[in-house]
């Protein structure tokens, strides 16, 4: 089955990095004018980050897009993270390449603040651009502890880290291979795995 911490958790929330990072970026913007769209009756989950999806991606709440589109309108950058997320998540395929980018660029964002940190201890010199990676890298910290955290109060028992990343890795690449085996399914099939 497809496993949901395929987007792991960033702080405070119990959605992932790519789809749960938007919800929380809207709740904090537009607080309860955005939770009362998103809570609407005709979702059936209590879960916000599948609630936000099924929003986002399905024709059949057009009518609830619509009054989000309505209530950022005044934010050319939200209502462009909205359309972004509707042709990101259209298919498999799709989403599959999102997942797939987003672990390129953090990994790549990992390399370049382990070479900010050598340059630093081996030469004494820094960068132009230290404030953004050390931005990166609290977010990435941040959400390293949460993950752990979340997973150690999901297993409650005696877990070693190994063992969390271990099965961590193992989940993401069944998500992997479920995606790319039905890569050619539509938006509803993307959405259905959130239901898992």
């Amino acid at each position: 089955s497809f496993h949901k911490d395929f987007y792991k958790p960033i702080p405070n929330s119990k959605n992932g990095p790519i789809l749960g990072g938007k919800v929380n970026d809207f709740c904090q913007i537009y607080k309860d004018d955005f939770l009362e769209i998103i809570d609407k009756p005709g979702l059936d989950s209590d879960d916000k980050l599948l609630r936000f999806s099924c929003i986002i991606l399905l024709s059949e709440y057009d009518h609830l897009r619509m009054e989000l589109l309505s209530l950022v309108k005044g934010n050319p950058l939200a209502v462009f993270r909205i359309y972004n997320l509707r042709r990101k998540f259209r298919a498999s395929k799709d989403a599959l390449l999102v997942c797939e980018k987003h672990k390129q660029r953090v990994e790549w964002q990992i390399g370049r603040i382990y070479r900010l940190r050598n340059s630093i201890v081996h030469s004494g010199s820094s960068l132009p651009y230290i404030a953004n990676l050390v931005i990166n890298m609290d977010t990435y910290y941040r959400t390293l502890i949460s993950s752990i955290m979340s997973e150690m109060l999901e297993h409650r028992t005696s877990v070693t880290l190994d063992r969390l990343f271990s099965d961590v890795f193992m989940r993401r690449s069944e998500n992997e291979a479920i995606l790319s085996k039905h890569e050619n399914q539509g938006v509803s099939y993307v959405v259905s795995l959130l239901k898992l």
